[in-house]
């Protein structure tokens, strides 16, 4: 593990989670070096190690004049591999987030057997995750959701084109995005070429029903409905 920052002295304190132990190897102001040992019963979780500058200069642990506190930085560390979900295909998705460096790695949990809602099947959500005959991640708001504007819109059908990913599949359709909310469970693509049905999603009913919309210009033959939590992107 390698640290680069400013104002961490020559003497930083590293301080990791319950999980993990960091055991500095050398540093100086701008360059931590060490290694970072995770305990074998860790889940599948991420940890943040902080480093905290005490301004000490070296001789004889004695602090700098005026050495002060404010320098810190932080990384994060991903847990043990596999997670032990006690199931091999779950502990295979789950080491999937981890293989290809997404941000977000879901708990044994978070990983449901497929579900779908009365409108909205597992199989449509599914059709684009390697492990939709076993594992998925759906999330109840995106399902909730679909159907409200379902209802609004008239009853009409809403064709799934693309739901929950694998990070593996989500790389081979857009690797561009590997971070997706399809890797989340909790976005869908409807089939929708209508401009009138089109413009009705994106600016009434997908906010009405607490989805961030993509904008059009860029799904010209389909509408990106995600409902991650927070604030939508700008233009969204």
């Amino acid at each position: 593990m390698t640290i680069y920052g400013s104002g961490f002295g020559d003497n930083p304190v590293v301080n990791a989670g319950s999980w993990a132990m960091v055991s500095v190897q050398w540093a100086n102001g701008v360059e931590i070096h060490g290694t970072v040992s995770v305990d074998p019963n860790a889940p599948d979780t991420m940890e943040t190690v902080t480093v905290t500058s005490r301004g000490w200069g070296g001789q004889g642990w004695m602090p700098a004049p005026g050495a002060s506190q404010t320098a810190n930085a932080t990384v994060q560390i991903r847990g043990a591999s596999p997670p032990g979900c006690r199931d091999s295909r779950k502990d295979a998705l789950i080491a999937e987030y981890i293989a290809y460096g997404l941000s977000w790695v879901p708990t044994c949990g978070e990983v449901i057997p497929p579900i779908g809602s009365f409108h909205f099947s597992a199989q449509e959500i599914n059709q684009d995750n390697d492990y939709r005959d076993y594992w998925t991640i759906t999330k109840d708001a995106m399902l909730d959701g679909l159907e409200g504007i379902r209802a609004d819109s008239g009853g009409l059908p809403m064709p799934v084109s693309s739901g929950y990913r694998n990070p593996a599949s989500q790389m081979r359709i857009n690797p561009s995005s590997p971070n997706s909310r399809h890797t989340r469970g909790d976005a869908v693509d409807i089939r929708e070429t209508d401009p009138g049905r089109r413009e009705l999603f994106k600016w009434t009913l997908g906010p009405a029903h607490g989805a961030c919309v993509e904008p059009l210009s860029l799904t010209p033959t389909w509408v990106h409905f995600d409902w991650r939590p927070g604030n939508c992107p700008v233009g969204w």
